[in-house]
């Protein structure tokens, strides 16, 4: 018995407990080694469950490829043949945001949410000044008012700080729909970056639950969405050494907080 126990505690569920049932023990030796058929038996079909949800992240990706492949080569065509500057902005920041949406779907292959700990983040010394680009890549429907950006290095992942701008304004747009404001300043090794809406409908106290998992504010009503994009937002920011706090005050405002370097 002490040997089939070292054996099970160390994974070799493969050999079985050899056992005498006319001994005393016989019948309670024989529990044992129905417990390792178990055992063995759900591990089976626990690598079995990985597997498959592996196969259909990546199945999935596929498809959402082939079509963000035609919005780009739509876009590359449009931008192109396109004379309005506007209309040449326009499609510009499709194009952008069809290269943006790849490389993420692309993670897919290797990560799911319960395991963001695998995302691929590399924070590298950055000038605050893309900021002003990011922000406008998320802000297609120019909600914001003029700003300023502190001049410094920030320590930050381009891309994955791009997807915390793009939730934030994907949310102020749906539960909002205001003009917003951006402030920008230092305080101790931070770059602070303050983005502001004027809706009026989530209640204050509700405020610290929207950075947790599958937690939605009760203004959502009947809009999409399942409560995961402040929470992927915090835990991205963490990843680059930074944060993410929410306020409100006339208003709601989500505050990034940039390590400067």
């Amino acid at each position: 018995m002490k040997k089939f126990a070292s054996r099970v505690s160390s994974g070799n569920l493969d050999i079985p407990l050899t056992m005498d049932k006319n001994n005393n023990f016989g019948a309670f030796t024989e529990a044992f080694d129905v417990m390792r058929s178990e055992i063995k038996k759900a591990r089976s079909d626990e690598k079995k469950a990985i597997e498959a949800k592996k196969e259909l992240v990546a199945k999935l990706s596929h498809d959402i490829k082939s079509p963000i492949a035609s919005i780009k080569s739509s876009s590359e065509l449009g931008l192109e043949i396109s004379k309005e500057e506007t209309t040449k902005k326009q499609f510009k920041s499709i194009n952008q945001k069809s290269d943006q949406i790849n490389t993420l779907i692309t993670n897919l292959f290797n990560s799911t949410l319960d395991e963001m700990e695998e995302l691929n983040i590399n924070p590298i010394n950055l000038k605050s000044s893309i900021i002003k680009d990011l922000i406008s890549n998320s802000d297609y429907l120019n909600k914001t008012k003029k700003y300023t950006i502190e001049d410094c290095n920030i320590f930050a992942d381009r891309l994955r700080l791009q997807q915390v701008f793009d939730n934030i304004y994907i949310n102020s747009y749906k539960y909002a729909n205001t003009d917003m404001e951006v402030k920008s300043y230092i305080k101790d090794e931070f770059l602070v970056i303050s983005i502001k809406d004027y809706g009026d409908s989530i209640k204050k106290e509700e405020i610290p639950l929207l950075t947790e998992k599958f937690k939605r504010g009760s203004n959502v009503k009947d809009k999409d969405g399942v409560g995961l994009g402040l929470y992927i937002s915090k835990e991205l920011m963490k990843k680059m050494n930074g944060e993410l706090d929410l306020d409100y005050d006339n208003g709601f405002t989500v505050i990034i907080k940039l390590r400067i370097i």
